[in-house]
């Protein structure tokens, strides 16, 4: 009988009890789930358990006590061992899964335990190569495919092997070492190809070099699951090959310092911008420099040896005497300007030479030590900076336009008399900052110098524009203004100004001349179409305007008079009672008679003495304030028919020829209207509307003549008078 021991007693003890067990619970679930239709269900199961725990033989037992009991209790019929052929291959099936089960899970134990065993071989074998390596300078680790670490030994204080599993280079080292070694593994991993290089890295403040050499863990011949790396400290050889590395490039430096410093300062002298020569006491040239030699217009190998009259001949009787005193005082000579033609004959030089005196330690002379510095470039800026001033200059004392300087802040910091006398101000007024270019513009064009200031500040021109200047006596100009900035500077600069009064007054004259023209074919009522000129003409081309017919009787009937200032209605009111006479004192008088016109650029108190018919007439014309008067006739087809008077008081206007002859032209025009409206006809007549009714109408008609006085066209009014 073959032995058998406590440990197998109680596994199969256990087996019975799980299968017991599984009967159990069969029993209790089969009149819910019906567990003979699956008897074998849950006997798989205590099986699978019976064999895991203790092994094929323990899962033999169970397989074939389920056998027996499904059969007993849930296969047909039921209580008994008998059982059909269907029933028997169900339970060979049942009998060779459990006898499978049992084997695989026998399998799986035994590879566990020798698993355990190789395991604690290895850790046996690891501990004792750690040991090793605890005292040595070699770093062993391995990393898996993403590069954390999956074991290390030996790390080296970097942190222990327990904190270092699972993380990767980029959280043990800084940056630019994790880089440099994760560039290194990537690539043996990829290629499959081991590596080794010399890394440095910063652990904790200290700098230490390592021999890495990594080789890929292979599983076949393509697959790599890893690297196993090996990390030698090398940090000792490595600090003395430095050091010895430094201390040779100390020695080389130490080497070549005298003949380094030799040729820089050859260098310096041969390229230096500044002309360097030395003369012995005999003033033969000892040494010069190419800027010298370029200066002297004679090449370098020419002055060696030579004295200083047989290289500069025309030079000679100017530097000879200043070398002997330097000689013999032993006292440099500074910033000396020479002046005079060198080789090739026509070049004229300007230098500023300095010169030196060169001694031994104990005092003995050497010589004389030379700089200089060309300036010939210099002088000629300075010449063509002198003419081109000077032509500036000339334009603006020329005074044909404004010109001045401005500054950023407002300041008008110099100006020549036409732009002074264009304002109103004196140059005195000028000297004292007093003028200000934000201070003479008025608040609306503003705008626009901002405007022209940014320009200036992107191109360091603006382009010409039109504004207008608060004059010293308050009246404004019109003007047309551009400027520029200085080179290299935008908050200063030169401007230009021209006055555009006359231009404006022009474009005013032919405004003022179309809304004329305008009113004169729109009416014919000649007496309103007159009012409408006064009221127009106001303040235009006058403060005060007065328009009188002369009928045809010979009396003058005054139209209401046209005025600018509205608190002097009343004066103009009395001035309306006072009929106009036809004595010759009376301006009005005269043109009517003589159909000339009359220009009166200013009033004087006489003149309104002898104009006026009484001391109450005379008080009322006062109060007008008059400077200025012009008569013109309204003439058509050399027939006068009246006259309008145009007066300027409050804007202190005085009247020139021009405005004359603009109000002759006026005063045309106005009368050519006015004698088509005297000549017209007018006659009453009925018209057949569209829808039959017949209504009565006063058709009038009259001819608008052209310059020549030729008929142009015709032109009617037609009142529809049917209710009259």
């Amino acid at each position: 009988m073959p032995y058998i021991n406590r440990s197998q007693l109680r596994n199969y003890g256990i087996v019975v009890l799980i299968v017991a067990l599984t009967l159990v619970l069969m029993l209790v679930l089969d009149p819910w789930l019906g567990m003979s239709r699956t008897p074998f269900l849950l006997f798989f199961s205590a099986v699978m358990v019976s064999a895991w725990h203790g092994g094929w033989k323990s899962g033999l037992l169970a397989t074939f006590l389920s056998t027996l009991l499904s059969s007993y209790f849930f296969l047909p019929p039921e209580y008994s061992f008998k059982f059909a052929p269907s029933d028997f291959v169900r339970m060979a099936l049942f009998a060779g899964q459990g006898l499978l089960f049992s084997l695989l899970c026998e399998a799986l134990k035994t590879t566990k335990r020798r698993a355990e065993i190789n395991l604690h071989k290895l850790k046996a074998s690891e501990e004792k190569f750690r040991v090793a390596l605890s005292s040595s300078d070699v770093v062993v680790f391995q990393q898996d495919q993403n590069l954390r670490y999956q074991w290390i030994h030996n790390p080296q204080s970097l942190e222990t092997a327990e904190e270092m599993l699972g993380k990767s280079d980029y959280q043990l080292f800084p940056a630019s070492a994790a880089e440099q070694l994760t560039a290194i593994k990537r690539g043996v991993i990829e290629s499959g190809i081991s590596a080794r290089e010399e890394v440095c890295l910063t652990i904790r403040g200290e700098v230490r070099y390592y021999d890495l050499l990594v080789e890929p863990l292979k599983i076949g011949e393509n697959s790599v699951l890893g690297i196993t790396c090996v990390a030698l400290n090398i940090t000792e050889r490595k600090q003395a090959e430095l050091e010895n590395i430094r201390l040779h490039r100390e020695l080389q430096q130490a080497i070549q310092q005298k003949d380094e410093s030799l040729a820089l300062l050859n260098a310096w002298l041969m390229s230096s911008p500044v002309a360097l020569a030395f003369f012995n006491t005999e003033l033969c040239y000892v040494y010069v420099n190419e800027a010298l030699a370029s200066i002297n217009g004679i090449p370098q190998h020419q002055h060696i040896g030579r004295t200083l009259q047989q290289v500069l001949p025309k030079w000679a009787p100017q530097l000879e005497p200043i070398l002997h005193q330097v000689m013999q005082t032993k006292e440099p000579l500074l910033n000396q300007e020479v002046s005079g033609e060198t080789y090739p004959p026509g070049v004229y030089r300007h230098s500023l030479v300095s010169y030196y005196p060169v001694c031994l330690p104990d005092g003995q002379l050497l010589g004389v030590g030379v700089t200089g510095i060309d300036i010939t470039q210099v002088k000629q800026t300075e010449q063509a900076l002198r003419e081109s001033e000077a032509k500036f200059r000339s334009v603006v004392d020329s005074n044909m336009i404004g010109i001045g300087f401005w500054q950023k802040d407002g300041k008008i910091t110099d100006a020549n008399d036409a732009l002074l006398k264009m304002i109103g101000y004196t140059r005195e007024e000028l000297a004292t900052a007093k003028l200000n270019w934000q201070e003479l513009t008025p608040k609306k064009y503003l705008q626009l110098d901002e405007q022209a200031l940014t320009q200036l500040e992107n191109n360091s021109l603006c382009t010409p524009y039109e504004k207008e200047y608060i004059c010293k006596d308050g009246s404004r100009t019109p003007i047309l203004i551009g400027g520029s900035c200085f080179q290299g500077a935008v908050d200063r600069g030169a401007f230009f100004v021209l006055d555009i009064t006359e231009r404006k007054q022009a474009e005013d004259a032919l405004r003022y001349i179309a809304q004329t023209s305008s009113i004169l074919v729109t009416s014919l009522d000649y007496e309103e179409t007159l009012e409408q000129i006064a009221k127009i003409s106001v303040p235009q081309l006058a403060d005060w305007c007065l328009v009188e017919i002369l009928n045809e009787n010979g009396s003058i009937r005054r139209l209401p008079i046209a005025h600018a200032d509205s608190s002097k209605a009343e004066w103009a009111h009395q001035i309306q009672q006072y009929a106009s006479v036809t004595k010759n004192a009376n301006p009005v008088a005269r043109v009517l008679q003589t159909g000339q016109a009359e220009l009166i650029s200013e009033i004087t108190d006489s003149f309104l003495i002898a104009a006026t018919q009484n001391d109450e007439h005379l008080q009322a014309v006062r109060q007008m304030g008059c400077q200025s008067i012009m008569v013109v006739p309204l003439v058509a087809h050399q027939r006068i028919l009246g006259s309008i008077s145009f007066m300027s008081a409050e804007s202190n206007r005085r009247y020139q020829q021009c405005d004359l002859t603009l109000a002759k032209d006026v005063a045309y025009r106005a009368a050519l209207a006015i004698e088509n409206a005297i000549d017209g006809y007018s006659l009453e007549k009925r018209y057949i509307r569209k829808d039959g009714a017949i209504i009565w109408v006063n058709l009038t008609s009259s001819a608008v003549w052209d310059d020549y006085g030729q008929p142009k066209y015709a032109v009617g009014i037609v009142e529809d008078i049917s209710e009259r």
